[in-house]
């Protein structure tokens, strides 16, 4: 079998792969809460499309960072930990497209679709979150550190250009009608590439080790980075799944306005990864994380004030640059400048508070929507994720002086 030799072939197939996770996450991730809306009756029932995947994936992730779960086998072979997992995580996305397409709505009602499916989501999360953990490591090793954080980048380009074209996808599919069948035909189309995608994984060898695991040398995950991360993600995502059901019921739109929203903050996430690996090799990665957070919490705090596609455009076109951000600085500090030893289970527990904590914000949003503050207040509360600023510059190590 013809297989990838040296870090060019490496960083090749890896930008393969996230072309194809992209058209999948930007068709499929992120018209969940559309499809939740037209199925579900309350801000909860979309929160549980969104938020239980999540929780899903950060129990795994937590059982990896915290009690060791899969922690030796992902230093030992990070490849054969991410072929394994791979494979469980796109089958059960798989599964929910299927569901949608052959289960009758009128057997099972529309909440007890919503319910399947978010079941089968949640399973796929997480054997994803393993596999994320066992990519992250195989990243660490197989790529250079002197083109870590461009390659980040480039990669990440490579993803949210990908995933322009899922919601492009999306926005052709969906403007022809609104209905289940819709829906099942978009996630359909957007799965069966993925899935064939997972043969890039079999085309690679397993990274060498380099500096070993448990070797001296590089950052420990300080402790204010965790709250920094918990704090920046509460904020951001407090709201998160009471946008689309907010501009649907309250100021009438549809899936246009929400292909036009998912549209622009990808063009910004295509547009800024390079800009942020240029800060982060000028500022240090968590100083550059904090830029990212204090516009993030601005952002949602103004979301009731834009009533119209074009500030909604705008507004999530800032977002865009904001997601981009805040991932890569992070996941640059974690695979460049942690060391070996705190590596593994520090990428798991940051990725499991990457997963919980946003469950954990847009549930607490979901329910004082629906039961407390009403929305507008949930949007202005994610002001106290400036508080997170301070805290990820605390815990930045001195930048270097070149990549």
């Amino acid at each position: 079998m013809l297989r990838a030799r040296g870090p060019k072939g490496v960083m090749l197939l890896l930008a393969v792969d996230a072309a194809l996770w992209g058209l999948w996450f930007g068709a499929v991730w992120m018209y969940r809460p559309a499809l939740a809306s037209r199925l579900g009756a309350s801000y909860s029932d979309v929160n549980a499309i969104m938020s239980v995947p999540l929780a899903a994936a950060a129990a795994m992730q937590l059982a990896i960072g915290v009690l060791g779960l899969q922690d030796r086998a992902i230093a030992e072979k990070p490849l054969s930990v991410l072929r394994r997992w791979a494979v469980a995580a796109r089958a059960s996305y798989l599964l929910a497209a299927l569901v949608l397409t052959l289960v009758p709505l009128d057997v099972v009602g529309p909440r007890g679709l919503l319910a399947l499916t978010t079941v089968l989501f949640a399973a796929g999360y997480a054997a994803g979150a393993v596999a994320g953990v066992a990519w992250s490591e195989y990243m660490a090793r197989g790529i250079p550190d002197e083109v870590k954080v461009r390659y980040v980048g480039v990669q990440s380009v490579v993803s949210n250009l990908s995933s322009l074209g899922g919601t492009v996808l999306a926005g052709y599919l969906l403007v022809q009608g609104h209905g289940v069948g819709d829906y099942a035909k978009l996630f359909l189309y957007a799965t069966l590439p993925f899935v064939a995608g997972l043969s890039v994984f079999f085309l690679l060898e397993e990274a060498p080790r380099g500096d070993g695991y448990g070797a001296v040398g590089g950052a420990a995950v300080d402790a204010r980075l965790y709250t920094a991360v918990a704090l920046a993600l509460f904020a951001i995502n407090l709201p998160a799944a009471l946008v689309v059901p907010y501009i649907m019921r309250v100021w009438g739109g549809d899936e246009t306005w929400v292909s036009v929203i998912n549209g622009s903050s990808w063009i910004a996430s295509i547009a800024s990864p390079m800009i942020w690996s240029v800060l982060i090799e000028r500022l240090g990665a968590l100083r550059s994380a904090a830029i990212a957070v204090i516009l993030g919490a601005l952002l949602n705090a103004v979301f009731p004030y834009m009533p119209s596609i074009g500030l909604q455009g705008a507004r999530a076109f800032g977002m865009g640059f904001v997601y981009s951000g805040l991932w890569l600085t992070v996941f640059s500090y974690l695979i460049r400048d942690v060391s070996s030893a705190d590596r593994v289970r520090g990428i798991a527990r940051v990725f499991a508070l990457q997963n919980a904590v946003p469950a954990a914000a847009m549930t607490t949003g979901s329910l004082a929507a629906d039961y407390l503050t009403g929305p507008e207040a949930v949007f202005i509360a994610s002001l106290v994720g400036l508080v997170a600023a301070p805290l990820f510059a605390g815990a930045a190590p001195r930048p270097r002086s070149g990549p």
